[in-house]
């Protein structure tokens, strides 16, 4: 698993009160929670018993959101909101957070999106800063809670590829025209 694309660090408290503190907290920082999902729970009610708590929540900031969708260019970044953050407890007992890295993603983008995406970082990383411990620890991120946020990897990658296939469009539009003018120009000119 690309650890890089992640940011996971453990909780200063324990489980509920990890899932409880980032509600308030996120609040405080001008985050509307869109959703809370119990993959826990979710798990259970498809019959799977042997997995430990995790929960996603799914933060907003309308602010942020509001920036990138007035261009219809941004539209499709849409896919990356709200953003996921995973509160997750590893079979030791640990409770970690966890989130997909933005900063690093964006720099896949630029312009509006780079920007955007990265204060959007910024911000998750300062609201978080009072319930998890400093120091990153990629190293222990736990299964569940890798499952939990791979579902908003997911949609980076869907965005990625869009992007990408737009630009080489638009690429070989331009590389079209441009030939083209290349041949009416030898055409004159023979």
């Amino acid at each position: 698993m690309e650890k890089r694309f992640f940011v996971v660090r453990e909780s200063r408290f324990d489980f509920d009160e990890t899932v409880s503190a980032i509600s308030e907290v996120a609040q405080e920082h001008g985050w509307q929670i869109a959703s809370t999902y119990d993959l826990l729970k979710a798990g259970q009610n498809a019959g799977y018993e042997d997995t430990t708590r995790a929960k996603t929540m799914a933060l907003y900031d309308p602010l942020d959101g509001h920036t990138l969708l007035r261009d219809d260019e941004h539209k499709l970044l849409s896919a990356l909101m709200p953003q996921n953050v995973s509160v997750y407890e590893t079979n030791d007992g640990q409770v970690y957070v966890a989130g997909m890295n933005l900063a690093r993603i964006s720099k896949m983008f630029r312009g509006v999106a780079r920007d955007g995406l990265k204060a959007s970082a910024d911000k998750r990383t300062q609201t978080l800063n009072d319930i998890v411990v400093q120091a990153e620890d990629a190293s222990r991120p736990g299964l569940m809670g890798l499952a939990a946020i791979i579902v908003g990897i997911s949609a980076l990658v869907v965005t990625a590829l869009a992007i990408a296939a737009r630009l080489r469009s638009e690429t070989a539009v331009e590389e079209q025209g441009s030939n083209k003018g290349v041949l009416e120009q030898d055409e004159k000119t023979t």
